[in-house]
């Protein structure tokens, strides 16, 4: 056939040798003639339509991936930051050429992929159900369009996220660019949301931003727009600054403060951390959390300067300091160094405040009344400042007060990690009993004043197993033990403070602080982290043991999750041990942290060890992805224990990918392990896809069913009903939304989410965790917890006993779910879409069938379609079930099947 096309007639006696010979040759080498024969024939002059197709007459496409931004690792097996592929796999999806690109560029974080065509670039979705090849034919891309491959991860503070490394002015657009689109997409859709604009335009935006700009340095500098367009066509590389984005928020933060609504807070808050985001990005953030709002103070003031006409050019900020006989350098240097956490002292501000007005009454340009305009306009900005300082004071003085923790507490390093710790938190800033802190981090009420600041023991180092102990204890926190401090939270917020505390910790276990202790412990002094040590005679610093830290971290806790199940049990005896465990079944033999003080990693054979037992206990406690997880569990400590089990296995498979070690020989897809005399695919534990009940069609239209009945229908993140054609025509997605790197295996009804295709991906990116401060997916399990606290609220304002569930209601229970901030983010998301009052209008409607536990009637009257197409397989399919444990762990979970299969409970048993 492919002989009659007019570009391979010249070949004819090629594809008939090949045809003659095919039962000698095979299907894999016939093929692979075929193939080649074709691309001869296509590589001819003016076959230039396609690289080649297959023997099946598919197009192949073998587009060329090009790294922008960041250079290949050692043991790339790529030069020059471009793959050029002699051959292309059209059964390949989108997550297995990413993964396969790792490979390749020995990069170690997560990519995304974008088709480079006619100077736009287009992104190419990343996950197992898109055909990469097919993606490209089906979007009408060919073979000239390049495929640029982005890092995406976040940078250290200080660091930016790309180089100019293989970028070419005029020929790539920068990789900057997609970071600033996002940046400008959320930062349109907040202030579209907060009434600030009423368009998604972006040049409308700029307008907006420029107006308030001041003349003399109004330029295309400060226009989103432009500064976008710039980077889209690669005329500039990065070309915005520090200065810039601070004046952008100064003059949206002034618009939102205008509208003096109980909103403000929240607002401001949500836009700030839009741009701090950028900031961290592009390597422009830093340390100390108060040196941002000082540097905000700084340009605000030379703004207002400027739109006064006090300087006819923006001015540098010595000539600033000059003239308002302050100085501005040392005023932020203070703080960008981060070597404290608190702000500047109220004396600070009181003495600029007099600068300025010293320097306003003596410039004899102004009038008087000039120089109360400019000192009011510059001291209401002063004053916002001034209430963060106040706030911090407020903490700090009970603290260091008689009764405070800190009262005559010597400064040094274990002084500053429990400050840090404390201020890391608003909710931790609350905590004013010593004895409620101390039950936080040490599960004692006496031992945070009792020994670890106590004046015998401040000067000492504290060991790195106390550390560790911390980092168990803070892992384990959940709201029933704030509420037995009588601090109300929600599981998201709990999961916020555990992150900033862990992340305190780490950081000041990598400073390796020594310079403070007492001249008589010095001697005695070994660096937690190795600074510096030589391996396989390459040289390596503390950074590169973070990845080390991670795994020993995961694993200890792991361990003591395992043998200790209540919390304060969890002393040295502990590490005792978690270290004997680990020596005497997986053959580590040398203390946890001492890897880390002299610097040194685990081998392949030590990673293949505690894979294997942690394997073991996975598969002997919970099963695997071949079986079904097990979670017929009566209480959250057993999942928790399970969380830990995939996490460690996670991380020794990060761990290994990043030294470069094949374990078992062979892929994680492929290779065998042997477990209890018998082999078994690593994939059937590890592999990140669903487990065999899930792929059943009947058991996602059972789950559709569910999941529909219980939240009648309402898409959790949006308030909003789905529709029902596209249930009953299967254009729903059931998203598994556990922070473990195996929720997939998962098909519990508590672990998935019903909602529409459009939405697919935005939840996915709500749990896509990165790599920060050395602890991977801890911000996968705030993505968790944030949408467990969106389902919950649906459940309760479902159960509400209001008849009518109005606006207050919404707000009360979302916040009593995730919080004030949060909360009310989400609150303004619902309540601010267009079509909001329809929406409550029809909830309030389907709680009427809830109510009545009519789940058939509902489903008949609001999804007619699905219900008559699925709802007969749905039974069917969980009356064939043996084990329900795989999909209900809770007494709850059946009573809500038997609502919606009223006729199942007699067949039934509940143990």
């Amino acid at each position: 056939m492919l002989a009659l096309d007019e570009r391979f007639s010249p070949f004819t006696e090629m594809f008939t040798k090949v045809r003659n010979n095919y039962k000698e040759l095979g299907i894999q080498e016939a093929e692979e003639q075929t193939i080649n024969i074709i691309k001869k024939a296509l590589n001819r002059h003016g076959n230039t339509e396609l690289r080649f197709v297959n023997m099946f007459g598919t197009e192949f496409y073998d587009p060329d991936f090009i790294l922008l931004g960041v250079p290949p690792g050692a043991h790339a097996k790529i030069r020059n930051n471009v793959l050029e592929q002699d051959r292309f796999k059209t059964s390949m999806n989108t997550l297995d050429k990413v993964n396969e690109l790792k490979d390749l560029f020995d990069v170690n974080t997560d990519l995304d992929l974008f088709v480079l065509k006619d100077s736009e670039i287009h992104q190419v979705p990343v996950d197992s159900s898109t055909n990469l090849a097919e993606w490209l034919q089906n979007n009408n891309f060919n073979i000239d369009d390049k495929i640029i491959v982005l890092p995406d991860f976040k940078p250290s503070v200080g660091q930016p996220m790309f180089e100019d490394i293989n970028w070419k002015l005029g020929e790539f657009p920068s990789p900057n660019y997609p970071i600033f689109q996002t940046f400008t997409t959320d930062l349109i859709t907040s202030l579209n949301r907060m009434g600030i604009i009423n368009t998604y335009d972006i040049d409308i935006l700029s307008k907006t931003i420029l107006s308030d700009i001041p003349s003399i340095i109004r330029t295309n500098g400060y226009s989103l727009s432009y500064i976008l367009s710039e980077l889209k066509e690669g005329r500039e590389f990065l070309n915005f600054d520090e200065k810039t984005l601070d004046r952008w928020l100064i003059v949206i933060k002034n618009k939102i403060l205008e509208k003096k609504n109980p909103r403000t807070r929240v607002e401001v808050k949500t836009i700030q951390d839009i741009f701090e985001d950028l900031h961290r990005r592009t390597g422009t953030s830093f340390p100390n959390a108060y040196y941002r709002q000082a540097k905000s103070v700084t340009e605000e003031i030379i703004l207002i300067l400027l739109q006064e006409g006090v300087f006819n050019s923006d001015p540098p900020l010595s000539k600033v300091s000059e003239y308002l006989g302050f100085n501005f350098h040392g005023f932020l240097n203070s703080l960008r160094r981060g070597l404290q956490i608190s702000p500047h002292k109220p004396e600070v501000i009181l003495r600029l405040k007099d600068s300025i007005s010293k320097a306003l009454s003596d410039d004899t340009s102004l009038t008087s009344k000039d120089v109360d305009r400019i000192n009011k306009k510059i001291e209401d900005s002063l004053n916002l400042y001034s209430n963060v300082i106040e706030k911090y004071l407020d903490a700090e003085g009970v603290w260091n007060s008689e009764d405070g923790i800190f009262y005559r507490v010597k400064n040094g390093p274990r002084k500053r990690l429990i400050g840090n710790i404390f201020h890391s938190d608003e909710i931790l800033e609350q905590i004013f009993m010593k004895s409620k802190l101390s039950r936080l981090l040490f599960a004692s009420p006496d031992y945070l004043t009792s020994h670890f600041l106590d004046k015998n023991d401040v000067d000492k180092r504290p060991k790195p197993d106390r550390l560790e102990r911390m980092c168990y204890l803070v892992s384990r926190w959940d709201s029933t033990l704030f509420e037995s401090i009588d601090i109300k939270v929600s599981e998201y917020q709990v999961e916020v403070m555990k992150r900033k505390v862990l992340a305190e910790i780490q950081k000041w276990m990598f400073t390796n602080p020594r310079a403070d202790y007492s001249p008589r412990f010095r001697l005695k002094w070994k660096p937690y982290i190795s600074e510096n040590f030589v391996k396989w005679g390459r040289t390596y610093t503390k950074e590169d043991l973070k990845p080390h830290y991670d795994l020993v971290s995961s694993i200890t806790t792991a361990l003591a999750v395992r043998a200790y199940k209540d919390t304060s049990t969890f002393t040295r005896e502990t590490l005792d041990y978690s270290t004997k465990t680990i020596q005497r079944e997986m053959g580590v033999h040398q203390g946890f942290f001492a890897s880390l003080g002299k610097g040194g990693f685990y081998s392949q054979k030590i990673l293949e060890n505690i894979f294997i037992k942690f394997a073991e206990w996975h598969r002997n406690e919970y099963g695997d992805r071949i079986s079904g997880i097990d979670y017929d569990r009566k209480d959250s400590y057993e999942r928790l224990r399970l969380s830990h089990y995939q996490e460690v296995l996670y991380k020794i498979q990060n761990y290994a990918e990043a030294r470069s070690i094949t374990l078992f020989d062979g892929k994680y897809s492929t290779g065998l392990v042997t477990i209890k005399n018998h082999q078994y695919k690593i994939s059937d534990i590890l592999r990140k896809d669903y487990d065999k009940t899930f792929i059943k069609q009947q058991y996602k239209e059972f789950h559709l069913i569910f999941q529909l009945s219980k939240y009648l229908g309402f898409d959790p993140l949006t308030f909003s009903p789905l529709e029902d054609t596209d249930m009953a025509t299967g254009r729903y997605v059931l998203h598994h939304f556990l922070a473990e790197m195996f929720r997939k295996m998962s098909s519990n009804v508590a672990d998935i989410v019903l909602t529409s295709q459009d939405l697919h991906m935005t939840y996915e990116a709500i749990l896509r965790g990165k790599e920060e401060d050395g602890r991977i997916y801890i911000r996968a399990r705030e993505g968790e917890a944030f949408i467990r606290g969106l389902m919950k609220s649906i459940q309760d304002l479902i159960l509400y006993k209001s008849p009518t569930i109005k606006t207050e209601q919404i707000k009360k229970v979302l916040i009593n779910n995730l919080g004030t901030d949060k909360g009310m983010e989400i609150y303004y998301k619902w309540t601010g879409n267009k079509d909001f009052k329809n929406n409550l209008i029809e909830f309030n409607k389907r709680r009427i069938y809830a109510q009545k536990s009519d789940y058939n009637s509902f489903l008949k009257d609001f999804y007619e379609e699905t219900w008559k197409n699925r709802n007969l397989d749905a039974y069917r399919f969980i009356s064939k079930q043996n084990k329900y444990s795989i999909f209900f762990s809770y007494k709850k979970d059946f009573d809500m099947l038997y609502r919606i299969f009223p006729w199942f409970k007699k067949q039934t048993t509940l143990v």
